[in-house]
């Protein structure tokens, strides 16, 4: 949250938050925190600003996204996990990918507490997420999200 508020700005009528450089920072921390030995983050985007009620659950996906990568798809080498976010007619679209292990066949992935949080954290805005594995690795992908902001006075 205090990541968050050090990315705040305001224009004379609208309360926003500068999300390229709000993720660049928040996946360098959590690439310095809980990424594998050999493992990166990357973010790949274009400065784009919006309004403090969808960086904040945006931010809380995208931590348990990347937390996720690193917990459970590099067991035993490096390898990339790396953020992409665009915005066209339809919002804003997110993904969250990695190159690790993916689906090995062993296990059926089932929903844990945090798939649960990120559903419902994209519920917050309005949205929907998925997540999909193969051999090459697991993307989570956020649909896209109509962009509201806030007006001042």
């Amino acid at each position: 949250m205090a990541l968050l508020h050090d990315h705040l700005h305001t224009s004379e009528t609208e309360i926003q938050v500068k999300l390229c450089s709000f993720f660049e920072e928040l996946c360098g921390q959590l690439e310095k925190a809980m990424a594998p030995e050999g493992v990166s983050i990357s973010v790949e985007c274009d400065q784009l600003d919006v309004p403090p009620s969808v960086a904040t659950p945006l931010g809380l996906m995208i931590c348990e996204m990347v937390i996720n990568s690193c917990k459970y798809a590099f067991p035993h080498s490096g390898g990339t996990i790396t953020l992409r976010f665009s915005k066209d007619e339809r919002g804003l679209s997110i993904s969250v990918c990695d190159d690790g292990i993916g689906d090995t066949g062993e296990h059926p992935a089932l929903p844990g507490v945090g798939t649960n949080l990120i559903h419902d954290l994209a519920d917050q805005i309005a949205t929907a997420a998925h997540f999909e594995q193969s051999s090459s690795g697991t993307c989570w992908h956020v649909d896209a999200i109509e962009l509201h902001f806030t007006r001042l006075g």
